[in-house]
């Protein structure tokens, strides 16, 4: 059985028939929008002068992993298409002989549950164990900083778990985050390498988290670069 982490209730489509003015196809006029309505409405003109439609979407967020093989990212994203789904973002990554991912979809509210439902045979037939989760994405409301993190060093216990408690006490959150090991060309040992995209506080600036971090790439002898990221 597909998890849900969030069980999506009451899918209720509307439609706009004038500007300021909705109808419910239930014919309730005193019905309010699903809890689930994690997105603003997404409305496009139809008919004559003053029509539009107007449909409540819904952000899922879908994780899965499975045996790696392929063709398996076509059948989860066959499924979203064969929906009306939105692709957004995604993460994919092969580890250890496994496929695993994490993808955002946009969908009109009242087709979550169906989605859903069909995502169930790719775990029945033993593909992908996936978990769909209800979420509300967040809008910023200022306009955040953001450092892209880039280390390297020796391979030992702790490396990953002193930086982000570094972080962490400074409320630096970790946007995004991948690592490695590889072979060290010269001693034969392993190298520990990660990159990651930091978002500061208000209060943290980039030249206080450079002290820190600074200090403790001395302390792990790592070396650790701090740039300003891209936008977008």
């Amino acid at each position: 059985m597909l998890r849900l982490a969030h069980r999506l209730v009451s899918l209720d489509r509307f439609r706009g028939i004038t500007e300021g003015r909705f109808k419910w196809t239930d014919g309730n006029p005193n019905h309010r929008p699903s809890s689930n309505a994690t997105r603003p409405p997404e409305c496009r003109d139809v008919g004559g002068p003053g029509m539009r439609y107007c449909e409540l979407m819904a952000t899922l967020v879908l994780t899965a992993i499975g045996d790696d093989h392929a063709g398996l990212v076509g059948a989860l994203s066959g499924v979203v298409a064969d929906h009306g789904g939105n692709w957004e973002k995604s993460r994919m990554a092969h580890l250890a002989g496994k496929f695993a991912g994490i993808v955002m979809v946009t969908i009109a509210e009242e087709n979550a549950e169906a989605l859903i439902r069909d995502l169930e045979p790719l775990q029945a037939r033993g593909l992908l164990d996936i978990t769909a989760t209800l979420s509300t994405p967040i809008q910023p409301t200022v306009e955040l900083t953001r450092l892209t993190l880039e280390l390297v060093g020796l391979d030992q216990p702790g490396i990953l778990r002193d930086i982000s408690d570094a972080l962490s006490i400074r409320r630096v959150s970790i946007e995004e985050l991948e690592t490695e090991t590889s072979s060290a060309p010269l001693d034969g040992g392993m190298l520990f390498k990660a990159r990651a995209v930091l978002v500061l506080p208000d209060d943290v600036s980039a030249e206080t988290l450079t002290d820190v971090l600074e200090d403790l790439a001395h302390q792990l002898m790592v070396d650790i670069e701090l740039n300003e990221a891209d936008a977008g």
